[in-house]
């Protein structure tokens, strides 16, 4: 069985090379450029994983005084609490981190995350666990949970 990961990035260039990190695996990919688009296909049933990115174009960024990928998470959230989100960013700070725990992701992976690792942490979180940074040395926690997979 296959996993269905929504891969929401506004840049053509990241969603590329993600496509080709999960092309011939059991990773199905849809894609989402904007907003509204990761809004409508996250609560799409078939989705069972999403990777969403921290950062988008500063005309998107919402008045609560952080980054729209952080208001999509909530929304993501609310609207399918089962849906596990994992974070995607260039940024590697425990502010950004703390942030995607707060609102409820399922983890956080900082954008150059080995290919392998990337797809051991979709499996991860589709299985109910989560993905975290451990300690600022660039190396990536892996917690497997209770076995969540449909």
């Amino acid at each position: 069985m296959s996993i269905v990961l929504l891969i929401a990035d506004d840049h053509e260039l990241v969603r590329a090379g993600l496509r080709q990190t999960f092309a011939g695996t059991s990773i199905d990919i849809m894609e989402a450029s904007t907003p509204g688009e990761a809004r409508r296909l996250a609560r799409d049933p078939i989705v069972d994983v999403v990777l969403l990115d921290v950062g988008w174009p500063r005309q998107e960024t919402v008045s609560y005084g952080f980054g729209l990928g952080f208001e999509l998470l909530r929304e993501m959230r609310r609207m399918r609490a089962d849906l596990p989100v994992l974070m995607y960013s260039i940024h590697d700070t425990s502010h950004y981190i703390d942030r995607c725990r707060r609102f409820g992701g399922a983890g956080y992976l900082v954008k150059g995350v080995d290919d392998g690792l990337l797809c051991k942490a979709v499996h991860a979180v589709y299985d109910g666990g989560e993905v975290w940074p451990d300690g600022g040395r660039g190396q990536v926690a892996v917690a497997t949970g209770g076995g969540r997979g449909r």
